[in-house]
């Protein structure tokens, strides 16, 4: 694999641990025409949708109701 091609290693857990506000919600990566966004919150998220495009949630610490 060369020095171009290599991924790039992100602790997701380390850097929530970083943030100290109840919502915030970034851009950690692009990967190919998609971006991976993190999200840490307190409390409801409001619900939303993107219609071009799918979301996958990955909860690293507490609970996630979807309904």
């Amino acid at each position: 694999m060369s020095a171009q091609s290599r991924l790039e290693v992100i602790n997701l857990h380390h850097l929530g641990q970083e943030i100290r506000e109840t919502y915030r919600n970034f851009v950690v990566s692009h990967v190919n025409d998609s971006c991976l966004r993190f999200a840490v919150f307190t409390g409801e998220y409001e619900w939303h949708y993107h219609p071009d495009s799918d979301e996958l949630f990955i909860v690293l610490e507490g609970e996630l109701f979807i309904d």
